[in-house]
């Protein structure tokens, strides 16, 4: 496989930034690779104790994503909140939504988001 291109949005930059404090920057490629494979690992792990989304929750999942588009730990940890103040979908769907997230970890909220998020 050839060469590519890729951009280097800020949390690749820190990752790089690291790596070249260590004098390890040319193995970018091969760390990247690593941080994909650990973390498609945790996902796959964690699929199985995610919550399924019926179609009216993951529309109501999206479109919250779409208002926020930076995954940040405090999205991730207030995210029953964000559903129940969402002026989105019926109250039932915000509620049965919020109750399924209610339970979950920062890790298996992540996972929900992999497995249902449309870009």
């Amino acid at each position: 496989m050839g060469r590519k291109t890729i951009w280097l949005n800020p949390p690749l930059e820190i990752l790089l930034k690291g790596l070249k404090q260590k004098h390890q920057e040319g193995n970018f490629s091969r760390y990247l690779g690593n941080i994909a494979e650990r973390y498609s690992l945790l996902m796959e792990d964690t699929y199985s104790s995610i919550p399924e989304l019926n179609q009216n929750e993951q529309v109501l999942l999206n479109t919250i994503l779409n208002k926020n588009r930076t995954i940040t730990i405090e999205l991730l940890k207030d995210m029953t909140k964000i559903i129940e103040l969402s002026a989105n979908g019926s109250a039932e769907d915000r509620t049965t939504l919020k109750n399924k997230f209610e339970p979950l970890c920062v890790l298996e909220r992540i996972a929900v988001i992999e497995k249902y998020e449309k870009y």
